[in-house]
This record gives structure tokens, C-alpha cells and sequence, in this order.
């Protein structure tokens, strides 16, 4: 895929986490910038022709408006293109440690490890959102430190309540949920005893049991519930089993996970 990055912050990170997950990037140059290049009718980023665009840009000292005009004008430019404005003041009085004082003084860049990591989430759900319009009809999760925490093969494990329910009204709504792990058949079902899920709410534990890539074991689950791939959201919370899911299935909507409270809030979205 072809992001590009935009914004009143340094973009460096979110270019270089993008790029290690296996995308074209492309960075509007300058702080404040990228106002004036959306405008312009010829520029580096329409040139560039980007399937989705990161605008990181908070709003102090200047009007939302400003903020819009330029994003709609890139959007009329480009009418495929998906822009996505961060709503930073929003996430920052949701997200505990968002900003960071430190790194704002130091690198122009005023957001933690974990305000970084919420502003990408929040990316990745809108691309997911506008490539699979539809409802989704398949879940596919990650088992250690996904539905739980902790690896279950290495000792005891929690339960994270909050998700597992939420999956659990899904599956009743007619969601199928399938299990996307890489721990053996035995111990995934000893671990769901007593949880909230439970063995019998999965409808398959293909991909859970071999050692397969998970976007080959999810095409053929799909084949076999005659389903697309473009109907599957998936949850994991392993950045390089997302960078392969994206690599191979693109199309596959991804919830990256970061925290029960929020995986459960952006499947929500």
C-alpha cells in the first residue's frame, strides 16, 4: 500500500513503522507544509498518489477549519485517496501518558511510545473501515497476549474479560469467530476452560494448530466457509504477524491491539 505522511510533527516515525511493515511512504517535507502542498495543484504527494493519508496536526494555534480545506481539497484531487485527520485532542484525554513533554522538547515530536502506537490504530482502523464497507462477517483472533495475557504454553494466564465478551456478542450476532494462534489444539482449548469464550464458540481452529503462515490458514478457512477475504477483520498483537497478514492479504481489515479497553473500542468504531 502507498501511505503518505503529513502533519505540524515530525512523521519520521509513523514513516518508518509503515516501511517496516512492507509499505510504499512518502512525507510531505516541513512542519506546517502540508497545508500549502494538498492545495496545490501540482505537488510532491499528488504526484506520489497515495491510497491513504496520516494528518497528524494538533490543533493549537490553528483553526480546525484550516486543517479540513486542505484536506478536502486532496480528496477532491484524489478521490481514491483516504485521508485521515489524527484527532490527537480527542486521544489525548482518552489515552493515559499520550503526550510526552520530553519528546516534545527534544524531537519536535510530543507524543509517548503509546501515543504513537494509538495514532497508527487509529490509521489502520479508518483504511480497514473504508476498504471493507460491509459488515464483517469473520473475526479472527491471536490467543496469547490477545485474548489473554500471557503466553498459556509458559504458565498461567488473564483472561481479558472485556474483549472475550465483546467477541462473544459478536458470535451471537452471527459473527464467526475464528482462532488465529500459533499454540498447539490441546492447550488453547485447556486455557478458554473457564473463560468467557469458550472451545465451542470458535468455528474453526485451522490456523490455530500448524505452523502455517496465518494469511495462508486464513485464505483457506475463507475458501472453506465460502466467504471473501475482504469480510475478515483480524486482531493480533504481534507487528510482524500484521505486517505478513497485510503483505499477503491486503485486504483483510486489521484491528492492530493495543489494551483490551481499546482492540474493544475500535471494533466498536
Amino acid at each position: 500500500m502507498r501511505l503518505a505522511f503529513a502533519g505540524d510533527v515530525t512523521m519520521d516515525f509513523f514513516a518508518r513503522d509503515a516501511a517496516r511493515e512492507g509499505h510504499e511512504t512518502y512525507q510531505v517535507p516541513g512542519f506546517g507544509a502540508w497545508r500549502q502542498e494538498f492545495l496545490a495543484k501540482e505537488s510532491g504527494i499528488r504526484a506520489f498518489r497515495p491510497d491513504a493519508v496520516l494528518v497528524v496536526a494538533p490543533e493549537e494555534g490553528t483553526p480546525p477549519d484550516w486543517n479540513n480545506a486542505a484536506a478536502d481539497a486532496l480528496q477532491t484531487a484524489l478521490p481514491d485517496c483516504l485521508v485521515h485527520i489524527s484527532p490527537v485532542e480527542r486521544l489525548k484525554l482518552e489515552i493515559p501518558g499520550f503526550h510526552d513533554a520530553k519528546m516534545e522538547e527534544l524531537g519536535a515530536f510530543p507524543f509517548s511510545l503509546a501515543g504513537l502506537k494509538t495514532i497508527e490504530e487509529e490509521f489502520a482502523l479508518a483504511i480497514a473501515a473504508g476498504k471493507n464497507p460491509r459488515r464483517w462477517k469473520i473475526l479472527a483472533l491471536d490467543a496469547d497476549n490477545t485474548l489473554w495475557r500471557g503466553i498459556a504454553s509458559e504458565g498461567e494466564v488473564r483472561e481479558n474479560v472485556k474483549l472475550q465478551k465483546y467477541a462473544k456478542k459478536l458470535a451471537e450476532r452471527g459473527v464467526l469467530l475464528v482462532m488465529s494462534s500459533k499454540n498447539d489444539l490441546a492447550t488453547v482449548q485447556e486455557t478458554l476452560q473457564g473463560m468467557t469464550l469458550s472451545p465451542s464458540d470458535f468455528v474453526c481452529f485451522e490456523m490455530g494448530v500448524n505452523w502455517e503462515q496465518k494469511s495462508k490458514n486464513l485464505a483457506k478457512i475463507c475458501q472453506k466457509l465460502n466467504l471473501g477475504v475482504d469480510s475478515v477483520v483480524f486482531a493480533d498483537d504481534s507487528a510482524f504477524e500484521r505486517g505478513q497478514m497485510a503483505a499477503f492479504l491486503p485486504d483483510v481489515a486489521q484491528v492492530p491491539f493495543s489494551g483490551e479497553d481499546q482492540l474493544v473500542r475500535r471494533l466498536e468504531t
